[in-house]
């Protein structure tokens, strides 16, 4: 007896000191979800800082500034990725919402609704309003000058079947694929075809009012640019095929700016109604897609088109993340696009894109 009550003193003397220190000790589960919580927090916080950076820059592309072109830069990325940054966002908000960090929600909600919002709104109904007399069909193609899938890529445009074929990464072997293939079916043609990424073409069954036109933006560069007057239910219309620099860097982003400034400038004097085409190497929430609404031009598929209208990239691994929409066709507000829609591209790291311009009525 006294050996079992000397057992049951020591066993319950082992056990108080442990259960009075009990109450002070933090349970490791609490210790993670306040470091979680500290961790979101401080990803709201860059995120705010993010946000608000970009849409409070200004930026000047035609400054010389180094400096202030590098901020334009990252306010640029800021704009091509918000949609990216949106779900990263909507994550966090679905994240906390589960762990009922309600002040976390709310906090969210802003950065969700300016990354997300306008991406969102793409998916809503356009009124791209009444077209007036004659349409035509045009196309822009990024074949990829590496694309070596080109009997597929030639089957979708003769598919596709527009009045007007606007090439980018016109290569010599891809003049080699695509004139044979096409010039029975286009009998108006101007090319550009370069050894490089940067080579251009024109293929119409609508006759040039005149000679196709070969600009230099910034002439210095020696990148062309196509620009070709055709008529659209009698009317003159000028049409210019584009392909901007991409922003890989610093130097690369000050050039594309210059490049996109001068072109504006081109179209602002011309004194017919404007339809520029390719790759602009920018998305439609840009800076620089502010730039080309600020003189008046509109894209086609905010007229016309559903959803993100992602052309960029579509093939490697990247294929696998939300894409990007680079490519547009952007025209004067006295014409109108009632259709518009994305191809396939395939082999293309760009899908092409479609769309019918006629005169707005």
């Amino acid at each position: 007896m006294n050996s079992e009550r000397n057992s049951i003193q020591n066993d319950s003397g082992k056990a108080n000191p442990s259960a009075r220190e009990e109450p002070n000790r933090v349970p490791q589960t609490s210790l993670l979800a306040r470091a979680g919580t500290a961790g979101a927090v401080l990803v709201l916080a860059a995120l705010y800082i993010v946000v608000l950076f970009a849409l409070l820059w200004q930026p000047d592309f035609r400054t010389t500034s180094r400096l202030h072109t590098g901020f334009s830069l990252i306010a640029f990325y800021i704009d091509t990725f918000a949609f990216h940054v949106g779900l990263a966002t909507a994550v966090l908000l679905v994240v906390s919402a589960a762990r009922k960090r309600w002040r976390l929600c709310l906090a969210a909600l802003p950065p969700l609704a300016v990354t997300l919002g306008p991406s969102l709104s793409c998916y809503l109904p356009a009124d791209s309003g009444v077209v007036s007399g004659k349409v035509i069909t045009v196309m822009s193609v990024n074949p990829f000058g590496a694309n070596r899938q080109r009997m597929s890529l030639i089957r979708e445009i003769t598919e596709a079947d527009p009045d007007i074929l606007f090439v980018q990464e016109y290569t010599e072997r891809w003049h080699e694929a695509l004139h044979p293939a096409l010039k029975g079916l286009y009998p108006h043609v101007v090319t550009i075809a370069r050894r490089d990424y940067f080579g251009l073409a024109v293929y119409s069954k609508v006759p040039f009012e005149s000679p196709g036109a070969v600009c230099f933006y910034p002439a210095e560069l020696n990148l062309p640019c196509l620009k070709v007057v055709m008529r659209i239910d009698g009317r003159p219309v000028t049409f210019f095929n584009i392909h901007l620099i991409p922003p890989v860097g610093i130097g690369c982003f000050h050039r594309q700016g210059v490049q996109l400034m001068e072109l504006l400038d081109m179209a602002v004097l011309d004194t017919n109604p404007v339809v520029m085409v390719g790759d602009f190497n920018f998305t439609g929430n840009s800076r620089f897609a502010a730039e080309v609404d600020r003189v008046g031009l509109r894209s086609c598929h905010e007229l016309a088109g559903w959803g993100r209208g992602a052309t960029w990239p579509v093939n490697g691994l990247r294929r696998h993340v939300p894409g990007l929409r680079i490519d547009h066709i952007y025209m004067s507000r006295e014409l109108t696009c009632p259709w518009t829609r994305t191809g396939e591209g395939e082999g293309s790291d760009h899908r092409p894109i479609i769309a019918i311009i006629g005169f707005a009525g």
